[in-house]
């Protein structure tokens, strides 16, 4: 970690099965210590890194579609490993990238 990189980081773990790519991102804000343990503390409102990440590969001119898809019955808030709020409304982004 060098100087106030680490607020900026964004964790974007992505698996390929079958030419379709399925991600999850979270936003790191900061540090969360505890005694024995140092953990990233991330934005509680996940929805936002969603909808950046969505933004950035629509800048990059690769996508030819993208749509919020609804979920039944998702997690739409909870804790934190170390006990942190978190909250989303529960949807996917799908995009569509150009061939």
């Amino acid at each position: 970690m060098i100087g106030n990189l680490w607020p900026l980081a964004t964790h974007l773990p992505f698996i390929n099965e079958r030419e379709i790519w399925l991600g999850a991102a979270t936003h790191d804000i900061g540090l969360d210590i505890h005694p024995g343990a140092l953990w990233h503390a991330i934005d509680p409102n996940l929805d936002l890194e969603r909808a950046k990440v969505g933004a950035d590969l629509v800048l990059s001119g690769h996508v030819a579609g993208e749509a919020l898809l609804t979920r039944p019955n998702p997690f739409t808030e909870g804790l934190t490993a170390t006990g942190a709020p978190w909250r989303t409304n529960g949807r996917l982004l799908a995009i569509q990238l150009m061939q």
